[in-house]
């Protein structure tokens, strides 16, 4: 009859460990794709500076970083590659944007970062 008692307090303690386990797992691995994409350019934001990382890829850096090479003077959502490389950044010229940065799938839409020279 002892023997009984002790079997379900075993068990509970047990499904409590493996709760708790699983709960860090799950948290160290949206912690883990947090810190590995927190600098993406999908994140950037007016006035923030970014580097060029790659023939077609940024990341967001301090200003005062001395390989931030561009800052970002607009965002603009919703547009094709091709609408990117054609006006979407026109209405930011006046604020220094000299460069345009696409992120999206290809044939469909994304996001464009219009870049000004980081001072």
């Amino acid at each position: 009859m002892v023997q009984d008692a002790v079997r379900p307090r075993r068990n509970r303690r047990r499904q409590r460990i493996v709760l708790v386990v699983f709960l860090v797992l799950v948290l160290g691995f949206f912690g883990f794709v947090w810190f590995a994409t927190r600098h993406s350019a999908s994140y950037a934001k007016v006035g923030d500076c970014v580097t060029q990382t790659g023939a077609n890829s940024v990341k967001i850096v301090k200003c005062d970083d001395p390989s931030a090479t561009f800052k970002v003077v607009g965002r603009v959502d919703d547009k094709t590659e091709v609408d990117a490389s054609i006006d979407a950044c026109d209405s930011y010229a006046s604020q220094g944007a000299v460069s345009v940065y696409w992120q999206g799938t290809s044939g469909g839409k994304g996001m464009v970062l219009c870049l000004a020279k980081n001072r």
